[in-house]
């Protein structure tokens, strides 16, 4: 049985396979990724995020998760990273003050967050 997929279908497929090498675009989609089940999969890192969120960019409405089988889908959780990515930046410092695992990968996300990469996407 021969498999046929739609234009739509087969165009993520290539965009998918595309993003795996490109180091840049894999990295950033990882890391969107990451904050997102640094934040969202606990309460109390949520609260961390809504507490800057409130104070530095009260009109945005939050992450959104990765969705990894339609492309069209990350564009929305790659604006929802920019367009927290103050309140981000202070949640991730704060998480990363603590003496555990979440504190050690939140490191890694505010030293990805400090990286020069993200001024080539406008907020």
């Amino acid at each position: 049985i021969t498999k046929v997929h739609c234009f739509v279908h087969s165009l993520n497929l290539c965009l998918q396979d595309a993003a795996k090498f490109n180091t840049l675009v894999r990295d950033i989609l990882g890391l969107i990724s990451e904050m997102h089940q640094l934040i969202c999969y606990s309460s109390k890192r949520s609260l961390i995020l809504t507490k800057f969120r409130e104070e530095l960019c009260p009109d945005s409405r939050g992450i959104k998760p990765l969705c990894p089988t339609r492309w069209t889908v990350r564009t929305g959780a790659i604006q929802s990273v920019l367009d927290n990515h103050l309140a981000l930046q202070k949640a991730f410092q704060e998480i990363n003050s603590s003496y555990d695992d979440y504190g050690r990968r939140a490191g890694g996300v505010c030293s990805q967050l400090d990286k020069s990469w993200w001024c080539m996407f406008p907020a």
